[in-house]
């Protein structure tokens, strides 16, 4: 559960969101998330969509913000971190 005081909103997020709000430190891609999950689940493929849709959702109730420009970042991938 994450409250946050300055929107009086709060969290609910599963499992699964959990870790990757966690791997959203700035350093991952989604893609690497993806695989990241992919692995600890034992999933036959990396569920890029899924984190994707969860990363855009953080963004948007303001839990995750993207990362400062001007950071190398992979081809087609965007990284993310969590709010200070």
């Amino acid at each position: 559960m994450i409250y946050r005081p300055d929107t009086d909103r709060v969290h609910y997020l599963n499992h699964t969101a959990v870790l990757i709000l966690e791997l959203s430190n700035g350093r991952n891609t989604p893609a690497r998330i993806a695989t990241l999950l992919k692995n600890a689940y034992g999933l036959p493929e990396a569920p890029e969509h899924d984190v994707n849709e969860t990363l855009l959702k953080m963004a948007d109730e303001g839990l995750i913000r993207r990362a400062s420009p001007g950071r190398p970042r992979p081809r087609n991938a965007t990284r993310t971190q969590r709010r200070p």
